[in-house]
């Protein structure tokens, strides 16, 4: 992950909001605190600030989680991602009226949430900052240092869940790089037409084709043929005939 993108965690569940901080801090999300009741965390984002609050609607103390979004919202800006057993209408609705960036019902799937917090994080205005440019783009190591590396370099792109490994030629050996963002979101980030999605899972650096064979790819420097699959038929073919 390029930058800490920072979370407050507002639930009054103790293990939940426990095991919320272990799952984003795992991944290298900076969780700022956490708050069991509305006057809490609006005294905690406050003092702190926060990109994205993860906000359980039942709370403690005189202010629901809807009402406590609202006056942060509105007063702060955050983006706002609701995680609750409520399912109601009536919740539904005055939460909605809140603008919220996402609604998630318990029990989650944890790799849902990544990828919403992903899918948050790299909305219009976090790309401003975005360390991915037309030819190249910089990724942190795990000494914290920032690499920069070339489109060129790239073989192809595998997701892994909310993970994508990003496959690089250096020195003509294969280099993996595991970065916490799914595949179309780290596709949309780089925005390079060489860089080419042909199925759920890989995307191809054209540039590196040795050959096709009915509708299946093979790269240089890698063994296995990676198939087309009918949803990316079109704008491939259309693509290699430019060629």
């Amino acid at each position: 992950m390029e930058s800490a993108a920072s979370i407050l965690i507002v639930e009054d569940d103790y293990q939940e909001s426990e095991y919320l901080k272990d799952i984003l801090e795992d991944i290298g999300y900076n969780v700022i605190g956490s708050s069991a009741s509305g006057e809490e965390a609006i005294d905690l984002y406050k003092e702190l600030y926060a990109d994205v609050v993860i906000m359980d609607i039942d709370l403690n103390g005189k202010l629901d989680g809807i009402e406590t979004a609202k006056i942060i919202s509105e007063k702060y800006g955050s983006y706002i991602i609701y995680l609750t057993s409520l399912r109601d209408k009536i919740t539904f609705k005055r939460a909605k009226a809140t603008f919220p960036k996402f609604f998630i019902s318990k029990p989650f799937n944890k790799y849902q949430l990544l990828d919403v917090i992903d899918q948050v994080i790299d909305s219009p205005k976090a790309v401003k900052n975005s360390n991915y440019y037309n030819d190249h783009f910089f990724i942190k190591n795990n000494q914290g240092v920032y690499e920069k590396y070339s489109i060129d370099q790239v073989s192809y792109i595998k997701a892994d869940n909310t993970y994508s490994d990003i496959m690089l030629i250096i020195n003509d050996k294969l280099k993996k790089v595991t970065i916490t963002k799914g595949i179309q979101t780290l596709l949309d980030r780089i925005n390079n037409s060489k860089i080419q999605r042909v199925n759920r899972s890989y995307a191809i650096n054209i540039d590196k084709i040795e050959f096709i064979e009915k509708m299946s790819v093979k790269l240089y420097g890698y063994n296995n043929m990676i198939t087309v699959s009918k949803a990316y038929q079109v704008i491939f073919e259309n693509l290699i005939k430019k060629l």
